[in-house]
């Protein structure tokens, strides 16, 4: 496997059909976008052309051996890693953190039901390795309810308590196997309320992006205070005469709203698509802003800059 070399994280969800990865990869993408800005939500099979054959092939309305399927899996893994506008490698590369419901521990698990293990790894070792792999740990028996819960009795192709037993045989082999290689796996129990499970995610998540993750105590009592009421995510720049803010907000509204230090007036903003801010008004409102922006990286950061 290769290295996640770019300055974005790679987080994936693991689990059993009907352990709630789609759930809890959707919870920590909102997560991610609201902490950082920056922040993608995908997964496997992919929205790609071989994953639609698979999705086909999952719901029975397409025919196909099990070598067949092992292959279109990693032919859709490599083309969701590495197209070249919107792959998951590109993302990373420009910072972006990524979620994937599911990857190839899935096909490890789930693909060497009927062919022979070694040969899977051989068709995704030029795969990019997660730098975070959360696999939620439920019991066969709930999630076969879940599943028919919000099915009804349309099963896919592995959905069915005898294939999903062997499956998570199949799961506890591969990730004791891959740990010794550096391979990032965390377990997390998944058969509680999703708020707790949640909880449990975040707090696996929280050690890989550090100060990027969530604001400390003293962060937020200083975004309370009357000098910077609230601030707007991850737009750090500065652009000819556009000043650009970086800071996190701690409220679930991200408002620009820009307190003037002294008079306590906000200060005018207009929000373009291409996420600029452009501050308006008198130049002793944007040189002040700037101070007040200047104080509050230094004591946040260590340094004028984010």
């Amino acid at each position: 496997m290769i290295l996640n070399e770019g300055p974005g994280r790679f987080i994936v969800i693991e689990g059993l059909d009907g352990a709630g990865t789609t759930t809890q990869a959707r919870l920590l993408h909102d997560h991610l976008l609201k902490a950082t800005g920056m922040a993608y939500l995908t997964q496997e099979p992919s929205r790609g052309p071989a994953g639609a054959q698979i999705r086909s092939i999952l719901t029975r309305r397409l025919k196909a051996d099990r070598q067949t399927l092992a292959l279109l899996f990693a032919t859709d893994r490599l083309d969701h890693l590495y197209c070249r506008n919107n792959g998951i490698a590109h993302r990373l590369a420009g910072g972006w953190h990524v979620v994937c419901d599911r990857y190839y521990l899935s096909s490890l698990a789930y693909q060497s039901l009927d062919v022979e293990r070694r040969w899977i790894y051989q068709l995704n070792y030029l795969c990019i390795r997660p730098d975070l792999t959360i696999f939620l740990d439920v019991p066969v028996e709930t999630c076969m309810q879940r599943i028919t819960a919000s099915r009804g009795f349309h099963y896919e192709l592995f959905e069915n308590s005898e294939a999903l037993r062997m499956v998570a045989g199949r799961y506890q082999e591969v990730m004791e196997g891959l740990r010794p290689f550096s391979e990032n796996v965390q377990v997390v129990k998944g058969d509680l309320p999703i708020e707790r499970v949640w909880g449990f995610v975040s707090k696996r998540v929280e050690p890989l992006l550090g100060v990027d993750w969530l604001p400390s105590q003293k962060q937020q009592e200083l975004l309370r205070s009357n000098k910077l009421m609230s601030v707007f995510k991850d737009l750090a720049a500065e652009r000819e005469n556009l000043f650009l803010l970086s800071i996190r907000s701690i409220n679930s509204g991200y408002q620009a709203l820009f307190a003037h230090a002294e008079r306590e007036r906000p200060i005018p903003v207009n929000f373009y698509t291409t996420g600029k801010i452009l501050t308006q008004g008198p130049l002793d409102y944007q040189l002040k802003l700037k101070e007040i922006v200047r104080e509050v990286r230094i004591k946040m950061y260590g340094r004028p800059w984010a």
